[in-house]
């Protein structure tokens, strides 16, 4: 019986850990770029979510004449809220007078920090924002990651 001329081929072990490595380096790099777009991608998603409360206060003031107020008052608020326990009923149709939905979403940020609305309660069109005062009936904006610096605001592009 002859051998076989053909011979079988396998990989060596240097080979397969230069494949290794190379997979290794091609992830170092790729891995902070996805990290900085998923980054992006929740500050864009916050950005729409303050926006989108601000707007939904907006409405209800062109509604009703008058801004919505904190959960077992009859005045509107003049000092900061949050949106999860204080004006839900409010926007998402459940104690408003014409049981519209002017805002049914979530009302913490991606992170699950607390959303705050600062309302112009004695209706002379400056509310007080950590940027300072601004011309507006209503300011919304959440801290991202616990940090200060970085937050999502309404009346920012």
């Amino acid at each position: 019986m002859k051998k076989s001329s053909l011979k079988k081929r396998h990989f060596s072990l240097i080979e397969l850990l230069v494949v290794i490595g190379i997979i290794g380096i091609l992830s170092a790099i790729i891995l902070p770029a996805l990290s900085g777009a998923r980054k992006a991608a929740r500050k864009t998603h916050s950005q729409a979510q303050v926006k989108n409360i601000a707007i939904a206060i907006e409405q209800y003031f062109s509604d009703y004449g008058t801004l919505p107020c904190a959960e077992g008052s009859s005045d509107p608020p003049s000092t900061k809220l949050h949106s999860n326990t204080q004006l839900q009923g409010f926007l998402d149709g459940t104690k408003n007078p014409r049981e519209r939905v002017y805002y049914n979403g979530k009302t913490k940020n991606i992170d699950g920090n607390p959303i705050t609305i600062v309302m112009d309660g004695n209706y002379d069109n400056t509310v007080s924002t950590p940027d300072g005062d601004k011309g507006s009936r209503v300011a919304v904006y959440s801290y991202m990651d616990s940090d200060t610096n970085n937050r999502t605001t309404s009346w920012e592009k």
